[in-house]
């Protein structure tokens, strides 16, 4: 077996930009996506460079046999 990697055209409710999510793909060809971080580098006064963090609660699934992305509610 031999892996590659792919660009896919994907449709559905992308998740923004982020990164550090946690991924786990099912069995029924489906991938799930939780959370994560996305950071806004800002210039401060002084030279230093600050970053800006949003941090992400949400749920995301993709159906990988058709790469299409939608949002999950959890309710409890």
């Amino acid at each position: 077996m031999e892996w590659c990697w792919k660009r896919v055209k994907q449709t559905g409710l992308k998740p923004s930009d982020r990164i550090s999510f946690s991924t786990i793909t099912l069995l029924d060809d489906t991938a799930i996506l939780f959370g994560g971080v996305f950071d806004q580098d800002e210039i401060g006064d002084e030279d230093e460079d600050e970053a800006e963090s949003l941090f992400y609660n949400d749920l995301y699934k993709l159906d990988l046999s058709n790469y299409k992305w939608s949002k999950l509610i959890l309710r409890y």
